[in-house]
């Protein structure tokens, strides 16, 4: 029986009825508290009762919410209706199956390569994790209208390290098996299992990679690779047969390497398929990568930039792997190299925060410190990588301890005791008990790094309130004496972040200058723990490079750079000559680890979190969250007509453009560049195109996109900044940012392309034209001071609001220009004004927070403004395991 519309099941509201699923229907819903739209798989009624049943379900939800990935539907909740039934909660998709989409015809060559590469990359995501789905098939993934992948269904989904299994009714017949699978079960849909699921054998994730191959087949050629009369014959052909070559079922041939990855997918023997589903990604990668540059060369001449659409990142907590078409980085030597990606799963998300994490020797351990939520005080504690044993911490006696660092010899964790200005370096058993006292500290607690023989340990910061000796410390664990590098050259003066090579040979360091830029340097270290020779800058190029830490080898590292919080990330470097590239997937770090073998890489994600909040201009007290995610979104900006949003976030891993409806729901991707930072969005006054900003490069520059998907266009390409765009009224020009003079300064060119005109001439940080066309709206510099309008031509320089104006966030509509004004007694002490034509200056809406100062739009009908309200959040552990 069918729940009916506005029917509630918890905090859900049902909408509409979806379809029926495996085990239940499926409905639309809103989640009030979030005001969100989700979709809810409720249990059928029928087998409440089972126990059995019953137990599959809440596992299903347990397995798949452990799988935050951008090509994985993702689960939020799972809950109880007041009669009884069970529900899961999901995120709504709107698209079609892959079912529907090949609907028995051969898909483009394009589209079978970025749908393989997304579905290949979830799979790596859920192996790494030890899930296997163990019912992939094209109707259990769904293609959204912007051709994302979303792969559903985890119900037959096995935990492998656990030996949990899990199991869902076949195509033809609902069956209630029990929830432990074992030899003699006969599992998932016929055409699509492999010949160990039919023959009820033993599977574990190589069964996934030959489900892949027959739905790679079957976008090849728009047939399946084993379909008979009957499912008994099916069940023959998957065990007995090789499909038909695939080169006799399509015309315009394909590509040989392809071919045989299909043909390797379906190997009736596990052990001589495909063994990794990473392998599976790289060649469709490379395939994609090739394709994708023939048909560029096929092109007009012009600029275009063309993104194949592909798997993103993160999702809440966890970190995409990406794929697609990915960008160059400037770098020196010899050369740049594409972005490398990875797939960062969840370590720890405990409520408040954790960092620091540091790996034991064997990397089976993970130490790291977390402060509580609603506590100051944090500690150190250890757990098992892949257990969901209890975490232990190593000492408690109601003092604060952080930054662990694990001995060499695995014995024991160095830890600071205590609080900058008054701690202690102190080392605990790795059982935990009492602490060793190593050195009194009353300076900075820098990250602590131990040498490969265990003798010293190295840190930064002041030393004994002796400034001059600020810089690099090398501590003997052995009795505590310490050599301050600063007193013994002045050129580590300011250094911090050191850290022993793997043979304890070298030492890499950050050098943070006054302006806050770093950069990282390695020199050798002796036997008596002084420097020896001369250092050497890292030449990779970057901004704000920190936290350097070797690959095993000894021949690379690894680095943060950027700001955390907006285009920051990791990057892998060569020793040698600097030659490296950004790692996608990792945008947001604040601290790496890596252990011995070099196979595992821990971060620390975290730090503020900014969301978009709709102020109701009208009755300001409904205001509220608008396409709210976990993760970073900015920078909206209102379609001409007030049905769509344009905004910028990092929900799908790297910060793209997004659009979602007026409500904030149905939100797509419509960039795909894997790393660089992608904002400050503008609507044409059509509708049909949005411009921004990204810097693929290093630097920035202005492209356009389709407003429903499609190629980009880039219209600037010089070494320096372009930034900040926006539309004359009659769409012909865009207006932006420019350092190309050598002082920031408004300059305009045809949409169409053309060599950029300088408009101002005594600085602009940001521009905005008036709906009528009659004058542009800019500021001189990021920093408090007036608002002056300016004609397109570059005349009539003249103050319009005089008032302090900070930062850079103003618009218009045809009702005038709107601006913040920090005016209490206001709630947040911020007010948005709103200049008319006449000059008259309004106060319309109090803000009750503080806003991110960089942008707000206002709908045409100058009902809501949409601002960035910035959020402080706790730190969770990534871990990306099998890294490279």
């Amino acid at each position: 029986m069918l729940i009916e519309r506005r029917a509630r099941l918890g905090p859900y509201v049902v909408e509409d009825f979806i379809g029926a699923g495996g085990m239940g229907e499926v409905y639309r819903a809103r989640d009030e508290r979030l005001n969100r739209v989700v979709a809810l798989k409720v249990l059928a009624p029928s087998i409440v009762g089972d126990p059995d049943r019953r137990r599959r379900f809440i596992q299903e939800a347990q397995l798949a919410s452990a799988l935050q990935h951008p090509n994985i539907v993702t689960v939020f909740d799972i809950g109880s209706s007041a009669d009884g039934g069970e529900y899961l909660a999901m995120e709504y998709v709107a698209g079609r199956t892959l079912e529907e989409v090949i609907d028995g015809k051969a898909l483009q060559m394009t589209d079978v390569l970025r749908y393989g590469v997304q579905i290949a990359d979830a799979l790596v995501a859920a192996h790494t994790a030890g899930i296997v789905h163990r019912d992939l098939k094209p109707a259990n993934i769904l293609v959204t209208d912007g051709g994302r992948i979303k792969i559903l269904d985890f119900g037959l989904a096995t935990l492998v390290d656990h030996g949990l299994a899990h199991v869902t009714e076949d195509e033809t017949t609902r069956v209630t098996p029990p929830v432990q699978t074992s030899a003699g079960m006969i599992l998932g849909t016929v055409a699509y299992m492999s010949p160990e699921q039919a023959e009820g054998r033993k599977v574990d994730s190589r069964s996934d990679l030959f489900s892949f191959g027959a739905i790679l087949y079957e976008m090849i050629s728009g047939r399946r690779a084993f379909h008979e009369e009957s499912a008994a014959r099916t069940f023959a052909a998957v065990i007995n047969k090789d499909p038909t070559p695939l080169t006799s079922s399509r015309s315009g041939g394909i590509p040989p390497q392809l071919e045989q990855l299909v043909s390797r997918c379906l190997r009736k023997d596990p052990a001589r398929r495909v063994q990794h589903a990473s392998e599976l990604e790289a060649v469709l990668q490379e395939l994609l990568d090739g394709h994708s540059h023939r048909q560029s060369g096929r092109s007009s001449s012009r600029r275009l930039v063309w993104l194949m659409v592909s798997s993103v990142a993160a999702v809440g907590i966890v970190a995409a792997a990406f794929t697609g078409m990915w960008f160059r980085q400037s770098s020196p030597g010899a050369g740049s190299e594409r972005l490398a990606a990875v797939t960062a799963m969840p370590l720890t998300s405990l409520p408040g925060s954790e960092s620091s994490p540091s790996f034991s020797p064997d990397g089976s351990e993970v130490a790291f410190q977390w402060t509580p939520e609603g506590s100051a005080t944090a500690n150190v504690y250890v757990q098992r990588i892949g257990q969901s044993a209890e975490r232990v911490q190593l000492i408690d006696d109601r003092a604060p301890h952080v930054g662990p660092a694990w001995s060499p010899d695995g014995r024991s964790v160095a830890m600071w005791h205590g609080r900058r200005g008054d701690a202690a370096l102190c080392l605990v058993p790795r059982s935990g008990g009492s602490e060793r006292h190593v050195v009194s500290w009353t300076g900075e607690l820098g990250r602590l790094s131990w040498s490969p023989d265990g003798r010293w340990i190295a840190t930064s910061g002041v030393f004994a309130g002796n400034r001059e000796r600020e810089g690099i410390v090398l501590i003997s664990v052995a009795d505590g004496a310490t050599i301050a590098w600063a007193a013994i050259d002045p050129l580590f003066t300011g250094t911090t972040e050191p850290a022993f090579s793997p043979d304890g040979r070298r030492l890499a360091y950050a050098l943070i200058r006054g302006d806050g830029t770093g950069q990282i340097f390695v020199v050798g270290v002796g036997e008596n723990g002084r420097p020896t020779g001369a250092s050497t800058r890292v030449p990779y190029n970057g901004d704000n490079l920190r936290s350097p830490v070797w690959t095993a080898d000894g021949n690379e590292i690894l680095l943060l750079h950027g700001s955390p919080t907006s285009n920051g990330g990791v990057a892998r470097a060569r020793v040698s000559d600097g030659v490296g590239r950004r790692i996608a997937g990792l945008e947001g770090a604040t601290a790496l680890a890596l252990s011995r073998d070099g196979h595992q890489l821990a971060l620390a994600r975290g730090g503020t979190d900014t969301d978009l909040w709709r102020v109701n201009l009208r009755t300001p007290r409904d205001s509220g969250r608008f396409a709210p995610s976990t993760l970073w979104e900015g920078g909206a900006a209102y379609s001409p007509d007030g049905q769509h949003v344009a905004f910028s976030s990092n929900r799908g891993g790297a910060r793209e453009i997004w659009v979602a409806d007026a409500r904030g729901e149905n939100a797509r991707q419509l960039t795909t560049f894997g790393g660089p930072t992608a904002g400050s969005v503008r609507w044409s006054p059509d509708g049909r195109q949005i411009a921004f900003d990204s810097r693929p490069s290093g630097n920035s520059d202005i492209f356009v996109v389709p407003a429903s998907g499609g190629p980009l266009r880039q219209l600037t390409s010089t070494a320096g900044e372009d930034a900040r765009p926006a539309w004359s009224h009659d769409g012909a020009w865009i207006y932006f940012t420019s350092d190309r003079s050598g002082r920031i300064e408004i300059w305009r060119m045809k949409t169409d392309g053309g060599d950029p005109v300088q408009i101002t001439r005594s600085g602009g940080t940001v521009a905005v034209a008036a709906t009528d066309g009659s004058v542009i709206y800019y500021k001189r510099d990021s920093s408090s001071g007036p608002i002056y309008s300016i004609r397109p031509n570059g005349t009539g320089d003249t103050v319009v609001v005089d008032s302090a104006i900070p930062w850079m966030s103003f618009t218009t509509t045809r009702s005038g220009l709107w601006f913040f004004e920090l005016k209490p007694p206001a709630p947040g002490g911020w007010w948005l004004r709103r200049r008319s034509a006449e000059g008259t200056i309004t106060d319309m809406a109090p803000l009750e927070f503080a806003p991110d100062l960089l942008t707000i739009s206002v709908s045409p009908d100058d009902r809501y403004a949409l601002v960035d309200r910035p959020d402080l959040r706790g730190s969770d552990l990534l871990l990306v395991a099998g890294f490279r």
